[in-house]
């Protein structure tokens, strides 16, 4: 009877049995799921492929930011991080980048250390440049701010008006003269704590004519020009004999009837009258003249600049034949 009963319920249970044995195969639903995502896991964040699908779904549903190299915008260079202009690991680098540019081509006058005490500087009229101390004369940037790496560059290409700074745009190249000027701007450890100021927007020029040199020769004298640069602007003003530098040594102001020393025009002037020039007694009056003033002050002294001779204007300072501001 037992036989009997047992052969009958065989069946039954292969039957039962059977939905059980189809739900034991491997299940690869959460692979199926990851593939079926809109938006693919960033490949640069996996070194292999990870070893189960559980990892998978927890990365592609994250909401904070990719890994940085799987980014497609690089972070901000260091360079510019603040406080400074440079990092110390990228002022050094600068330093030497273009020390041996800068002990062939301008230690001689400005010095080994860029102090400005070369051995050449006794036979100047001129002081070199102390680059130790971060202050420039010929700036777009406001007065007692670093100079841009581009205020530096100009001034190495073209040059300063009668002074023995050359240009140096027809000797060194581009990639030359833009080491040189990182260079000396990373002498002064300045550039660790501070960074150029905001850089001076100049207005497109209105007319020179008579009318604005006529109100530029009345600013002349109405802020004290004439104290300094003279009635005729001839540089023999009644204090002219007593001013000096930031170092203390005497300084001569401009003479308009020559021409300006950081170039051509009166482009140049309206830098100068805006920024000031960094060591000298040049105020800024940028803060004081709005721009139609600027304008006209600009126009009346570059109004002064007599024509130079063939000789002067062809082999000598090569900034006075160059418009730029």
């Amino acid at each position: 009877m037992r036989l009997l009963f047992c052969v009958l319920w065989i069946p039954f249970i292969a039957l039962a049995q059977a939905p059980v044995a189809a739900q034991s195969d491997p299940v690869e639903a959460p692979t199926t799921v990851v593939a079926s995502q809109t938006e693919p896991v960033p490949v640069a964040a996996w070194s292999k492929p990870p070893a189960s699908p559980e990892p998978i779904t927890v990365v592609a549903s994250q909401t904070e930011p990719a890994p940085a190299d799987a980014r497609s915008e690089p972070p901000a260079s260091p360079d510019l991080a603040p406080p400074g202009m440079f990092t110390a690991a990228r002022r050094e680098q600068l330093l030497s980048e273009g020390r041996p540019l800068y002990l062939r081509h301008c230690a001689t006058c400005h010095g080994a250390e860029g102090d400005g005490k070369g051995p050449s500087a006794q036979f100047l009229d001129h002081p070199p440049r102390n680059f130790l101390t971060g202050s420039y004369n010929f700036r777009m940037t406001p007065l007692g701010s670093l100079a841009r790496e581009e205020d530096v560059y100009r001034t190495i290409s073209l040059g300063v008006l009668r002074t023995a700074m050359p240009g140096w745009r027809d000797t060194l190249s581009h990639q030359q003269r833009r080491t040189l000027s990182r260079y000396v701007l990373a002498l002064s450890p300045r550039t660790l704590t501070e960074v150029p100021g905001p850089t001076l927007v100049i207005p497109p020029e209105p007319a020179d004519d008579e009318a604005s040199r006529s109100r530029g020769r009345a600013l002349f004298t109405e802020y004290g020009c004439n104290a300094c640069h003279g009635d005729q602007g001839r540089g023999d003003g009644a204090a002219s004999s007593a001013l000096v530098d930031e170092n203390g040594a005497p300084i001569r102001p401009a003479n308009f009837h020559v021409g300006f020393q950081g170039g051509k025009g009166a482009v140049v002037a309206f830098r100068a009258i805006s920024t000031g020039l960094n060591g000298t007694p040049m105020p800024s009056f940028g803060p004081i003249l709005d721009d139609a003033q600027r304008w006209d002050l600009a126009h009346f002294v570059h109004s002064l600049q007599e024509p130079r001779s063939a000789v002067d204007y062809l082999f000598n300072d090569p900034a006075g034949r160059i418009q730029a501001p």
